[in-house]
């Protein structure tokens, strides 16, 4: 599966999360403690709706102000994440 983002300021960025992943939202227990060893104190998780989980624990966030998907490996979109 593959991560895409598309930023504010116009860049796009693809990362391949494979096929373990895991989408924690906000409003999940798991996604407070996951915030906080991520943005270790810097206030950025108030703009975080969620985070990937994928890999050997790595994080990638989700934020609301721009769009982002999951695509699987053949382009078909797979989830809309904003």
């Amino acid at each position: 599966m593959v991560l895409k983002q598309r930023f504010a300021d116009g860049r796009t960025a693809y990362t391949n999360i494979g096929e373990q992943w895991l989408y924690i939202q906000q409003n999940a227990k798991e996604f407070q403690d996951t915030a906080a060893h991520y943005f270790e104190g810097s206030g950025a998780e108030k703009d975080c709706i969620g985070l990937i989980q994928y890999g050997n624990r790595q994080t990638e966030p989700i934020y609301k102000d721009f769009p982002q998907w999951v695509y699987s490996n053949d382009g078909q979109l797979f989830l809309t994440l904003t």
